[in-house]
């Protein structure tokens, strides 16, 4: 090759970089600094994850008592199952008990940086959101366990809606 030759190949290689860089910065969408942190906070207020640890380890405990009754292991996957699914159900009717009362939240000090209550989540993600999880819950104790658990599991959903102010 000729000095020439690789002058030649050596701009077109650098006009070649210059304009995937450029291409590939207009598609390139990166989260703020932070915005990551935020939406796992917003998503841990939204489903209400402490409400949801007392839940599980409530139900945990629960089947600890009575597997010491009846002398099986107070750790098995079917607990596991259950728990999940218990925490599913949970998480949905917390993220629905916040929609219900997001103009009230708005209104107190104490919740108004709830993330539906300060606008960072809309209704229709909210809701979405909760009927997920709590579809999803249901779904996965009717497969694990059976239809009494199911049920029970969405008593909380009934208690939420009865106990909420309107």
């Amino acid at each position: 090759m000729t000095p020439a030759s690789q002058a030649a190949v050596a701009a077109e290689l650098t006009a070649h970089t210059e304009e995937s860089a450029a291409h590939s910065a207009v598609h390139i969408h990166a989260p703020s600094a932070g915005a990551t942190a935020t939406l796992i906070h917003d998503l841990r207020e939204l489903f209400k994850v402490k409400v949801v640890t007392l839940v599980l380890v409530t139900g945990w405990g629960g089947f600890y008592l009575g597997s010491m009754q009846s002398g099986i292991s107070s750790v098995q996957r079917g607990l596991l199952d259950t728990l999940l699914g218990i925490g599913l159900v949970s998480a949905g009717a917390g993220a629905l008990n916040e929609a219900l009362e997001r103009k009230t939240d708005a209104r107190m000090r104490r919740t108004a940086d709830r993330p539906m209550a300060a606008g960072r989540f809309s209704l229709t993600q909210g809701v979405l959101a909760g009927l997920g999880a709590l579809g999803f819950g249901a779904w996965w104790l009717l497969l694990h366990t059976n239809l009494l658990t199911v049920a029970l599991a969405l008593l909380t959903l009934s208690a939420m809606w009865r106990f909420t102010p309107r």
